[in-house]
């Protein structure tokens, strides 16, 4: 849980009772909170989202979200599942992605139930509007993130930057009038892109009755264009998604003069359905679309972000593109001053990535000035996940070479929180 209740920080949803009054979708920003049988790893008791969520817990819920994995520890998740809302997305899309934006190495998970197997699959795949009426819970379904190809080694295998210098970024690349012409070429009527407009919370939409194109305040591009086909259950072939996503990229001109991209990683989506009927039933799991990922690229370092600096194209099984994210920024030039870090000698940046206690230190000075560890901590105490040296594409001007690093923190007996931290090696 968030926060330490009666000396407890740890819920158990037997003790719960919920849906039974207006509350029907059920949020959970915390680890462990919504289990999938199929991710044997992390689930060696083959818990299934009914384990936990059906009666007598659940007395009125028509869908939950929550995470399969330990979770980061971060504000964002709402705020990104609103902007992903409004981007067209449902429920369940909006809720992956919003996981995803934060961090591509924990699994979310969405779940529904209906009367039969079709009912759930179906509110699963298209629900967003949100309804007060409850569901049946004669079969469940729900999906998850599956695995995909890490890109980053771990900290002793990563390479020296050959070049320390921060990237000069352009203006936001999506304007009025490049959103305009995206829209025409992805198949808006005339009329719906002059009907161009601003939403509540200053992002540019272009909206029409099966697709939404939006650029939010950070100047994100997203785009929906259709709902997976369910009724194609074959995972579509890797490297025909692949060709796909790069045919999109050129034709959309997303790659182009001070944009450079590499082939990241392949983010499938899986669902699965079930019942607690009779003996019992469990479908096989199935792919329903993959995110082809790109990221951006700059004197042979990486965009270290989750949810700047990249492009990703989303493939049903037909292979028809389903959704576009474009985070990217137009790099105008380099600077050998660091803009974040004024008068930072080039060999001090050298020594500190080279100098592991010296980074860890400052890893450690980060998480407690982030309340992560206490002032009195002597050590590191917590697990290393990862760790990648690349260009934080996340300022507004400029990008500069960061060490970004993943722990994990035990916060009880059963489960961690994770934190993902940046230290600024020449920015």
């Amino acid at each position: 849980m968030g926060g330490t209740w009666d000396n407890r920080n740890e819920a158990a949803s037997t003790r719960m009772r919920v849906g039974n009054e207006t509350a029907k979708y059920l949020f959970w920003s915390t680890c462990q909170s919504l289990k999938v049988p199929d991710v044997v790893p992390d689930n060696p008791n083959h818990l299934a989202p009914w384990s936990t969520w059906d009666s007598p817990t659940n007395q009125g819920l028509r869908m939950i979200f929550g995470f399969h994995t330990n979770s980061y520890d971060h504000a964002d998740y709402g705020k990104n599942f609103g902007k992903n809302y409004n981007a067209g997305q449902t429920f369940r899309n909006a809720w992956i992605n919003a996981s995803w934006a934060i961090a591509h190495n924990q699994i979310a998970t969405v779940a529904t139930s209906g009367s039969n197997q079709q009912e759930a699959l179906q509110r699963l795949n298209t629900e967003r509007l949100f309804q007060w009426s409850s569901v049946a819970r004669n079969w469940w379904a729900w999906s998850w993130t599956g695995g995909f190809t890490q890109p980053f080694p771990m900290m002793a295998e990563l390479q020296k930057p050959t070049q320390l210098e921060v990237l000069l970024l352009g203006a936001r690349q999506f304007d009025e009038k490049r959103v305009a012409a995206l829209a025409s070429e992805l198949g808006f009527s005339r009329k719906e892109v002059e009907n161009m407009g601003f939403l509540k919370d200053g992002s540019l939409a272009v909206l029409n009755g099966k697709g939404r194109l939006l650029v939010d305040e950070e100047g994100r591009f997203q785009a929906t264009l259709a709902t997976a086909n369910l009724g194609n259950t074959r995972a579509i072939a890797k490297d025909r998604a692949i060709t796909i996503a790069q045919k999109w990229i050129k034709d959309l001109n997303f790659e182009r003069e001070g944009i450079t991209l590499k082939f990241d990683s392949l983010r499938p989506t899986m669902m699965q359905a079930g019942t607690r009927e009779g003996s019992g039933r469990l479908e096989e799991p199935f792919v329903s679309d993959t995110t082809v990922v790109f990221r951006q690229t700059a004197n042979g370092l990486d965009s270290v972000n989750a949810n700047h600096g990249l492009v990703m194209v989303t493939v049903d099984n037909d292979g028809t593109v389903t959704h576009l994210h474009n985070s990217t920024r137009v790099v105008e030039g380099t600077s050998s001053v660091p803009r974040l870090m004024p008068g930072i000698p080039k060999n001090a940046a050298s020594a500190l990535w080279s100098d592991e206690a010296l980074l860890n230190q400052q890893f450690q000075q980060k998480l407690t000035s982030e309340g992560v560890l206490r002032e009195t901590s002597k050590t590191l105490d917590a697990t290393l996940l990862e760790s990648k040296t690349g260009y934080d594409f996340s300022g507004a001007q400029s990008a500069g070479i960061v060490v970004q690093r993943d722990y994990e923190r035990a916060s009880g007996t059963l489960t961690a929180k994770r934190y993902k931290v940046r230290v600024p090696l020449f920015a």
